[in-house]
């Protein structure tokens, strides 16, 4: 567990809860469901086989402010679920997912603190 939480720890972005539909587009565009969102990139579920850690996309977010388009690259994915790394953002584009994060809530860390009990 412990090598679970280092690598927790060493995220460049805080990560934020959030639903709606992403479309990706290697070539033909498909549509998934976001999980989180971060400076950094997204995570979203997806059928589609064919995508592979290293692919470039382009992807269609449902933002504050309107939608935004990215490139970006599939970092590594398991079964349906991806995880995709922002390329070359612009200024303006990261002003609109902080803006976005404004309104979201963070995603709870995969390690818990323990808790005590009251007895």
């Amino acid at each position: 567990m412990e090598k679970h939480a280092s690598k927790t720890n060493q995220r460049r972005h805080r990560r934020y809860r959030i639903s709606g539909t992403v479309t990706v587009r290697p070539i033909e565009p498909f549509k998934g469901l976001i999980h989180g969102i971060s400076e950094g990139g997204i995570s979203a579920f997806i059928a589609e086989p064919e995508l592979k850690s290293g692919d470039m996309v382009e992807v269609r977010l449902p933002l504050a402010g309107g939608d935004m388009f990215a490139v970006a690259v599939v970092r590594h994915h398991t079964g349906a679920q991806f995880g995709f790394e922002f390329v070359g953002l612009t200024a303006e584009q990261v002003e609109q997912i902080r803006d976005s994060e404004k309104h979201l809530q963070p995603l709870i860390s995969a390690v818990a603190k323990p808790t005590r009990r009251s007895r």
